[in-house]
Parts: C-alpha cells; sequence; structure tokens
C-alpha cells in the first residue's frame, strides 16, 4: 500500500477496519476569534463521557438474560434461592441445593413460562367453543359481552307484562275467556252480551294479574339480592384466602381482576358441567379439585412426594404384631399424590367437604396444593 495514502487514514478508521474501539477523539481547545481579535472567555469542561463502571453497570443492567427482579420474587415464591458468589456470579439454587447460574435458569424459565401460557390459551379457547356451542349466540355473548361481533343484536325476548292492563287496553279486550259461559269470547265480546258478566271477567283478572307481577318482582329482588350477596361473599373469600386480605376494598386493581377472572372460570365450569344449581363457593372447592388432582398426575413425582418419601412413615405403625391398626387419617398420610387424588374421587360431597375440613394439619402441609378449608 502507498505510503502517502497510510498516512491519509485516520487513527479511526485503521480501529474501525482492525475490528477495535476507535480511539477517543481530544477534546478541541476554544481558539480566539482571528477576525474581530476578541477572545471568547473559557467554557468550563463538560464531561461527554460515563465512566467505563457505570457503563458497564448499565449494561448489565439491561442484559435479557439476566433474571428481572419480578422474575426473582416468582422464583422465591416457588421455593429457590437466589445467591451471589465471591466472584460475583448470580446462582439460582433448589431446594436440594443444586445451584444452576442465572442465564441458563432464566432461559429455562421463561421457556416453560410461555409453553405454560400457550397450553392455558388453548384450554381457553376450547372452553369458550364449547360454552358457545352449547349457550348459542345470545347467552354466551351475554356472558361475555367484549366478544360479540360489533352490531350484533340478539334476539329480543317476550316481554313480560309489569303491570296490569286497563279496560279499555285493545290488549285487554282481544284477550279471549277460558272456561265458563262465554269461553272462547273475547273480552270485548262478553261486555257487549253481558257488561256485569264482563265487569267481573276482568276484575278476576286485576286480582290474578296482580298477584302474579308481584311474585315476579319479589323472585327478581330476591335472585338479585342473592347474587350481589354471593359475588360479595366470593370475592371476600378469594381475597383472605389469595391475597391475606380481610377488607376487599383494600385490593389493588391487578387483584381484583383475577379475583375476577376466577369468578368467570367458576360460571364456565359451571355450565359446562350442568352444575348452575351449586352455590359458588361449593362450586370453586369442586372445580379446583378436579384441577388439582390432573395436576398431580401429570406431575407424576412431585417435589411433595420427594419429601415425603425422604420424611418416611412416621409414627404409623406398620407391622404384623400387637401394635394399634392405623387410622384412616394415617392411610391417608401415606398416599402420594395420585392415590390421594383417587382417595377423593371415591367421596361423595359430604364426606368430600368433610375431609377437607377436618384434616390434619401434617396432611395439609404435605399436600399444599389442595383447597383445604
Amino acid at each position: 500500500m502507498d505510503d502517502a495514502f497510510k498516512d491519509e487514514i485516520t487513527e479511526e478508521e485503521r480501529a474501525i477496519q482492525m475490528g477495535e474501539e476507535p480511539p477517543e477523539k481530544p477534546a478541541e481547545e476554544a481558539k480566539p476569534d482571528e477576525g474581530t481579535g476578541t477572545l471568547e472567555a473559557e467554557k468550563p469542561a463538560q464531561e461527554t463521557e460515563k465512566p467505563a463502571v457505570n457503563a458497564d453497570a448499565d449494561k448489565t443492567k439491561d442484559d435479557p438474560e439476566k433474571l428481572t427482579e419480578d422474575e426473582k420474587k416468582e422464583i422465591e415464591k416457588d421455593g429457590f434461592k437466589i445467591e451471589t458468589d465471591k466472584k460475583g456470579r448470580t446462582y439460582v439454587t433448589d431446594s436440594e441445593g443444586t445451584k444452576i447460574p442465572e442465564t441458563r435458569f432464566g432461559k429455562i424459565y421463561r421457556e416453560g413460562k410461555e409453553a405454560k401460557s400457550l397450553r392455558e390459551e388453548n384450554e381457553e379457547l376450547k372452553t369458550k367453543q364449547t360454552l358457545f356451542k352449547k349457550l348459542g349466540p345470545d347467552q354466551y355473548y351475554k356472558m361475555h359481552p367484549e366478544e360479540a361481533p360489533e352490531g350484533y343484536q340478539p334476539k329480543q325476548a317476550p316481554a313480560q307484562s309489569t303491570a296490569v292492563l286497563p279496560i279499555d287496553d285493545p290488549r285487554i279486550l282481544e284477550m279471549k275467556v277460558n272456561g265458563g259461559l262465554y269461553d272462547g269470547m273475547t273480552l270485548n265480546d262478553v261486555l257487549d252480551t253481558n257488561r256485569d258478566h264482563g265487569l267481573k271477567i276482568y276484575s278476576k283478572y286485576v286480582v290474578t294479574a296482580s298477584e302474579a307481577i308481584s311474585r315476579q318482582r319479589d323472585a327478581q329482588t330476591k335472585t338479585q339480592t342473592e347474587q350481589e350477596n354471593a359475588v360479595k361473599s366470593f370475592g371476600a373469600n378469594r381475597a383472605k384466602e389469595l391475597f391475606g386480605l380481610e377488607d376487599t376494598s383494600k385490593m389493588t386493581p391487578e387483584q381484583t381482576t383475577q379475583i375476577t377472572k376466577i369468578g368467570q372460570e367458576v360460571i364456565n365450569w359451571q355450565v359446562l358441567n350442568d352444575k348452575l344449581h351449586m352455590d359458588w363457593e361449593d362450586a370453586y372447592r369442586l372445580m379446583n379439585h378436579d384441577k388439582l388432582i390432573k395436576a398431580a398426575e401429570e406431575r407424576g413425582a412431585s417435589k411433595t412426594f420427594k419429601e415425603l418419601q425422604k420424611a418416611g412413615p412416621g409414627s404409623i405403625n406398620t407391622g404384623s404384631g400387637g401394635g394399634a391398626k392405623p387410622s384412616e387419617w394415617d392411610e391417608i398420610a401415606r398416599m402420594d399424590d395420585q392415590a390421594l387424588g383417587k382417595h377423593i374421587d371415591s367421596l361423595d360431597d359430604a364426606k368430600m367437604q368433610k375431609f377437607l375440613k377436618e384434616a390434619p394439619a401434617s396432611i395439609r402441609a404435605k399436600h399444599p396444593g389442595i383447597c383445604w378449608k
């Protein structure tokens, strides 16, 4: 290469060609104005770049492979520990003491979370498709108005009478008489034939219609009140169960949304399983029971089962000698998740409620996935 051309290449260009970081340019000094001879006041030096230490810290902070603070909190809730060694390397430690590098754990954790989210979306889609087929569009869009097509109008059900019609109303005059001397005639014809009898028939209609309207209003008020109380009670129980809150007014918007979603899941489950007659709480327990047992069977040898194996049979007497016969709770204490699920499936509603309410603390601790009362 010509030496003259080589001299024309700047240090910055040479560094780029060699794959190196370009050198920093020295700050240019202020020069006097040659045109007028007036000197500008010297400007104070300004810091143009952050120290290298801070730049590295920012890079680490924005590293997508590192666990975020929210992810660390979720992981710690699941029983893992976040630890940093003397060299500043971060590890995730499981219950058995196995250390997993932060970046590797983060990759597996996010892939698992994404797969779980996809499964939940697929299950939700299948549920909605089944609900749509079972309920039809009108009822389905009433439950999920946000999914109704733009401009969708449900079929209008025949309006129920909420007032007694006056005697001169064309609708009452065209009503037909059932039974008696004037069977099949309209009220208008009866009034023309025998006004006294027509008025008696109308008076009977007024009494009957008034009683029916009163019963209808009472039933609607009772149903609405019961539904409102059920919603409040369900929300209060979930707030206490999930967030440890006694006062529902202290829930965050995110917590309220979570409980609302659970309530909708209960309604969906009731419709799909023909359990609309059940109380919300009973339906919620039974719905969760099925889910937890299914999850336990899919997990197989779960973490809880491993701990039970390590703990051993405890105080249960398994010998054939003169020891006392193991109690029902002792037998249950020996079960793994799958066996316990089969046992619960064999119980009727009353026995299941008793089981969930009276189970000893040791069994509750060994099977935290069950929604105990």
